[in-house]
Parts: C-alpha cells; structure tokens; sequence
C-alpha cells in the first residue's frame, strides 16, 4: 500500500487501508461470480480476505469489541467456504508435480486423480449456488461507521506511532511462538503459521511507514510463513488422503496415495530439520 504515509493520522489512514483491501476483494469476487473459480482466483481471493483480516486485527484496540467480533467472523466465514476446494486444488497439484518428476509411472491419470477432480466439481457446484449471497459493500459500508465511531473518542496518533507502539508486542509474542513450535503437531503448526501470516500481512500494508528493525521482520515473516504453509499443507495433504482410502477401499488407490504420501513426508522431515 504505497500511499501509505506515517505521518498522518491513524484515521485517515485506516478508511485508506480498508478501503483498498475491500476494492481488492471485490474484483476477486466478481471474477468468482462470473464462474471464474479457477485455482488460482479461489486462492487469491482467500489471501486477500486473510491480508484483511490481519490488517484489522491489528487495529483491533481501536475498534468495539462486539464491532470487530462480528466483521472478523463475517470474513472468516466467506474464507473458510472455498477452504476444501483449495485443498483439493494443492492435493492435484502435488499430484501433478510428484507424476511428472516421476517417469516410472505411465502416462495414465491416477485414480487418486480421478476421484479428487469429482470431489473438487461438487465442491465447486455448491460454491456456485451461493456466490453471490456474501455482500461485500454491505459490510464495507459497516466498517465506515466504525472507524468514524472508534476515533471518536481516542487521540488520534499518526502511523508511525501507532506501529511503535503496538508493533514491539506483537513481534516479541510471534517470536516466542515460533522458537516453541512443535513441528509434528498440526494444530501448533497451524496458529503458529496464522499468527505469522497476519504479521506478514501487517508489516507490508504499512511497509512505507516501517523502521529498518521491522522491515528486515517483514523478510523473515515472509519465510516463516512460506515454511509453515508448505507443513501445513502436507499434513492437510496426509488427513485428505486418508479419508478418501477409507471411503474407496481401493487397493490401487491405496498404493497411489502411498506413493505420493512418502514422498511428501520425506519433504516434510527435512523442512522440519529447520525448526529444530
């Protein structure tokens, strides 16, 4: 968010934060509605509902409790609907990756395959008939008013102190969070790979107001993230195949997914080797 300027006030800034972020969304989800619900549209659209709900969570003392309590819920709930077909999509994709780095395998579509794209169509046909019922201007609209009511009453800083003071705490929380992550728990892994995520996305919406300190944080956030999301996604990867061996009962099925399965473990051990 380039026209970001740390000298200005915190109010100004944020109906600028938010405002971008929801012209960001929405042209995602007009792509979606018009059935564009392609890998790559579903995922961006999810990163730019998470990117905001971390942006806003870090303005969370500013806002009413029960004001934020609902807008992260209403966003949660819109990111958490294309949830199972982006595993589907990252499970195909590994699929694709692990045959074509593979050539002891004829050319020949898994059955593995198979039952994930007929698994990702029914997804997908649910997905469709709701599309266009999360309205996006109702609740901009909403956050209007509650960034005009959350200044109301409080002093108003510039950017630049704003991010002083809350920014040290919240480094200081991820930190110890990270050095204490058990790398073979996926709940750990998860709300560890979260709070990261959301210090990503803090520290680039206002990356023109940031120190040199909280800039090369900015770097490191963006590894730590990457890093957790590649475990996240193989133990997500490893849960999915699972269910669908014990819903097939399929001997060559079960075979496939034992390939790719050990393959993607011994990937998961050596990122592993880097948190311990």
């Amino acid at each position: 968010m380039k026209y970001l300027k740390s000298n200005k006030k915190m109010k100004h800034e944020v109906k600028k934060i938010v405002t971008y972020s929801f012209q960001e969304i929405e042209q995602v989800q007009k792509k979606l509605i018009k059935g564009s619900i392609n890998p790559k549209n579903v995922h961006n659209y999810r990163i730019k509902i998470r990117r905001l709900r971390g942006t806003v969570s870090f303005l969370k003392p500013l806002f009413e409790e029960t004001h934020y309590v609902k807008f992260q819920k209403e966003l949660q709930i819109e990111g958490l609907r294309f949830s199972n077909l982006r595993e589907y999509d990252v499970l195909l994709s590994k699929i694709s990756l692990f045959l074509k780095n593979n050539d002891i395998f004829d050319n020949e579509p898994w059955i593995l395959q198979k039952i994930i794209e007929e698994k990702r169509e029914t997804e997908l046909k649910n997905i469709s008939e709701t599309m266009d019922k999360f309205k996006m201007n109702d609740l901009f609209n909403e956050i209007e008013v509650w960034i005009d009511k959350a200044f109301e009453k409080k002093s108003e800083l510039s950017v630049r102190e704003y991010l002083e003071k809350e920014m040290t705490n919240r480094l200081k929380k991820t930190k110890k969070a990270i050095d204490h992550i058990d790398t073979h728990n996926l709940e750990e892994i998860h709300k560890v790979r979260i709070r990261s995520k959301k210090m990503r996305y803090i520290l680039e919406g206002f990356k023109k107001s940031l120190t040199n300190k909280n800039e090369k944080s900015l770097k490191k956030y963006q590894e730590i993230q990457e890093d957790l999301g590649f475990l996240h996604d193989i133990f997500i990867n490893k849960e999915l195949l699972e269910k669908i061996m014990m819903e097939c009962q399929s001997i060559e099925l079960a075979y496939e997914a034992g390939q790719l399965l050990g393959s993607e473990m011994k990937k998961a051990e050596k990122q592993i080797q880097v948190y311990r």
